[in-house]
């Protein structure tokens, strides 16, 4: 009988948490300037850190000690972050650059 109570409240958590992440995004389109400007610049920023960054470096924190990591895979997590942080400052200066010519 508890667990399903649980159940519940944690749906109903989930659904008020997307609810109030959606009005958030709603009011901060409506009142924020150049808003559509401005979530590329976020998310070429923010998204590089998370999607390339974290887990190229935590399998090199964690293998590396562990079974040593071999030469071709540094080299290639190298690369990846390389062209990931080519990617993300592509991204970035365009965004601001839409930014700036758009005042």
């Amino acid at each position: 009988m508890v667990a399903a109570a649980d159940v519940e409240h944690n749906g109903l958590t989930r659904v008020l948490t997307s609810i109030a992440v959606v009005v958030r995004t709603v009011v901060l389109a409506c009142t924020v300037p150049f808003f559509s400007y401005l979530m590329p610049f976020n998310g070429s920023l923010l998204n590089f850190t998370i999607v390339v960054l974290f887990p190229c470096l935590s399998y090199l924190k964690i293998y590396m000690p562990r079974f040593g990591v071999g030469r071709f895979e540094v080299a290639a997590i190298i690369g990846i972050l390389v062209i990931g942080v080519c990617i993300a400052f592509v991204g970035t200066y365009t965004s601001l650059h839409q930014i700036i010519g758009t005042v």
